[in-house]
């Protein structure tokens, strides 16, 4: 049980990775095409990948096996 606790905490984590990966491109294509870096999708995807890097992070400190 322990183990699969890890596992889905190693996800959310990555996802949070990938949500953050996601808003830096999307802030690069749009700054590339002369629109409005900040509008459109990159703060919310900003927010969503920090607050999921944040949930990941505490769950693998929480269920990280010790043995």
């Amino acid at each position: 049980m322990e183990q699969t606790l890890f596992l889905i905490s190693i996800a959310v984590l990555f996802l949070g990775f990938a949500f953050l990966g996601l808003s830096g491109g999307i802030f690069r294509l749009r700054a590339l095409t002369n629109k409005k870096a900040w509008d459109g999708w990159t703060k919310p995807f900003l927010l969503i990948g920090a607050v999921l890097f944040l949930v990941g992070l505490v769950l693998v400190y929480i269920f990280y096996p010790y043995k």
